[in-house]
């Protein structure tokens, strides 16, 4: 794992287009100790960076397609960088990137395509780490091991990537089913709850422009009276 700490605006500091994007995402990835190289180009196959990891012997490839945008991701990119990644023989796990917020839809439907996504809420999250040195939860995937570089703790990042190796036999027993069904359960949920809180936010965003325009309004009757 990379010595180095990631600093928490490393993404959005001085970023204004698409190809910004992409390099400053390539430079977390190499600050976080990974292998990174843009591919680009009109015959990219929708992923734009390919990024590996060795850890406890063992490389870990992420097929990433990064998208800068001005407004929420729907589904789109995510079937992108799923038929992007078997593009590249599936050398990698895909991931969408992007700078933006993602439809509840598109992120179930990541779920269930195997499609990693760091978005807006990602970010947050991330940023909350970098300053406080401190893991709110532990997460899987490359969001797993960005964190794990963010708060320097090896060991994290070996939870992280714990789920991928994991063998998932042809024949499951009832118990295993059960398992598995538990778990998906258990991720649904917790989508679910993301969305509520992005919800919750906008509500709240949306509160206090309603009682900035009956301020205004009312001030406005109160001089024209």
């Amino acid at each position: 794992m990379s010595e180095n700490i990631i600093k928490e605006d490393i993404i959005f500091n001085n970023c204004y287009t698409g190809t910004d994007f992409e390099n400053k995402t390539l430079d977390l990835l190499r600050l976080a100790g990974f292998t990174a190289k843009k591919i680009g180009g009109a015959n990219d196959g929708g992923i734009d960076i390919i990024a590996s990891m060795n850890i406890q012997g063992i490389k870990y490839s992420y097929c990433i397609q990064c998208k800068y945008h001005n407004k929420t991701l729907a589904k789109a990119p995510v079937q992108e960088a799923y038929t992007g990644a078997a593009f590249y023989d599936s050398i990698g796990k895909p991931v969408v990137i992007t700078n933006n917020s993602v439809t509840f839809n598109a992120r179930l439907y990541a779920k269930k395509v195997g499609v990693e996504i760091i978005a807006d809420s990602e970010w947050n999250e991330i940023k909350k780490a970098c300053i406080s040195k401190k893991a709110l939860k532990q997460h899987t995937g490359l969001m797993g091991i960005i964190i794990s570089s963010a708060i320097k703790n090896p060991e994290y990042a070996r939870h992280a990537i714990a789920t991928e190796q994991e063998h998932i036999p042809p024949e499951l027993s009832e118990k295993e089913k059960c398992r598995l069904q538990l778990q998906s359960d258990f991720d649904m949920a917790e989508e679910y709850l993301k969305e509520a809180e992005r919800l919750q936010q906008k509500a709240m965003k949306n509160q206090r422009m309603a009682f900035e325009r009956q301020k205004k309004a009312i001030l406005a009757n109160l001089d024209y009276g």
